[in-house]
């Protein structure tokens, strides 16, 4: 039996009939006073071809948006010059980001590549506040370095009275990623970047690092995103495949881990 709430109320609805791709956190910015929501482009793996809707301004797709405020002024990238493009993004052109997260007025956001390779972007919200641009990220087009060279007919730019092909504009405008790996390594076989946080402790010899996981390989990695230096923490048999990635609140120097087992570990760093 279902219980109906009146104090309940839907804030946001996304129709989608296909079963994938849904991203789908929330959390609360600090920077920007309000709720941030990251939205995959709801693709199916199976789906032959490359929508275009993650770079369609006028859609929430493939986003990473605002619930209430509006902090961007985005070209009006779609099918129809009627429509108008939404003032929430912060950053667009992605295919499936499994967490985003903030620290200070920094961004991070992973995205889950199709078939070659995972990124993930740490985007400074300083520059979206004073530019009033949105990022470009470049999916379909860019499959993190990959270029898939993808011929769009159903979404234009339309600027300065003309509807003109998006494919200049994207090549032009897409950020590329500050970390990127291949599926195919020299050990293991990996593929889905999760995302994770930024351990804050000025005590620690790893403070600033952000620590992520990928999903299938079971290895932890730390991103000095500052110095752009990238380390690798092999993690041994887990019996799962990582789900999620947090830093511990109240013990030093400790990842939390989640795995498809259902179990949740935790990690003291060396």
């Amino acid at each position: 039996n279902s219980v109906k709430n009146d104090l309940s109320e839907i804030i946001l609805k996304i129709p989608n009939s296909i079963c994938c791709h849904w991203s789908g956190n929330i959390f609360w910015s600090n920077y920007f006073e309000d709720f941030v929501l990251s939205v995959g482009d709801m693709e199916d793996n199976r789906v032959p071809f490359f929508n275009s809707e993650p770079l369609d301004t006028t859609s929430p797709r493939g986003k990473v948006i605002l619930l209430n405020k509006e902090v961007s002024n985005p070209d009006l990238l779609a099918l129809d010059k009627d429509y108008l493009p939404k003032k929430n993004i912060i950053a667009y052109g992605l295919r499936n980001p499994w967490k985003t997260s903030e620290y200070k007025n920094y961004l991070f956001v992973p995205d889950v590549g199709t078939y070659l390779e995972e990124e993930l972007n740490v985007l400074d919200l300083n520059v979206i506040s004073s530019s009033k641009e949105p990022f470009l990220l470049g999916w379909p087009y860019f499959e993190a370095s990959i270029t898939n060279e993808i011929a769009f007919n159903e979404i234009y730019l339309h600027k300065d009275g003309e509807a003109k092909a998006i494919n200049n504009y994207v090549l032009e405008n897409s950020i590329s990623p500050n970390v990127y790996y291949t599926h195919q390594a020299p050990e293991n076989f990996r593929a889905a970047l999760i995302g994770g946080d930024v351990l804050d402790d000025t005590s620690s010899k790893y403070h600033e690092q952000y620590f992520f996981a990928d999903y299938l390989s079971g290895e932890l990695f730390a991103y000095d995103f500052k110095k752009d230096k990238l380390f690798i923490l092999p993690l041994g048999e887990l019996g799962s495949f990582i789900t999620s990635v947090s830093i511990h609140p109240n013990k030093k120097d400790t990842v939390l881990l989640s795995t498809g087992s259902g179990s949740l570990l935790e990690l003291k760093l060396p």
